[in-house]
């Protein structure tokens, strides 16, 4: 007990750390930054919901985008106008990403996941379930 006692003393004593109060906050108030305002909304009043957006380089700079309602819309670069393009359907929240060969990834939470060919009008559903599991998101009730 002696030990520990003659320890905490010397500690107390001997010990490099002096507390600091934290810092001020600053009296200045930070300027408005309104650049983003600025910005060309694309597809605005056209498109329900846009939810992702692929950009296909090998296309001109073609972008796609997929809806709520159900549709991928094209955006031609050269004249800025929208265009339904496939229509995969349902109401669920639809992502879409680029493959390695060329392929535009289609994943919807509802039907899972297809593909679709940029190039080609193709569209194909992706096995849904392993070892009866069924892959995405579904309600327990």
């Amino acid at each position: 007990m002696a030990v520990v006692a003659s320890v905490a003393v010397h500690v107390a004593l001997n010990c490099p750390i002096e507390p600091v109060s934290p810092p001020r906050p600053p009296t200045h108030r930070y300027h408005p930054n309104n650049l983003l305002q600025r910005l060309e909304k694309l597809g605005e009043g056209v498109l329900d919901a846009p939810e992702d957006v692929y950009v296909d380089a090998a296309a001109g700079g073609a972008l796609y985008t997929a809806t709520r309602d159900g549709w991928l819309q094209r955006m031609h670069p050269g004249n800025g106008s929208w265009e339904r393009w496939r229509f995969v359907g349902g109401t669920g929240l639809l992502g879409i990403a680029p493959s390695a060969d060329g392929t535009m990834l289609v994943c919807d939470a509802d039907k899972v996941s297809m593909w679709t060919e940029v190039r080609r009008a193709l569209s194909r559903l992706v096995q849904s379930s392993a070892h009866a599991h069924p892959f995405g998101f579904h309600v327990r009730t």
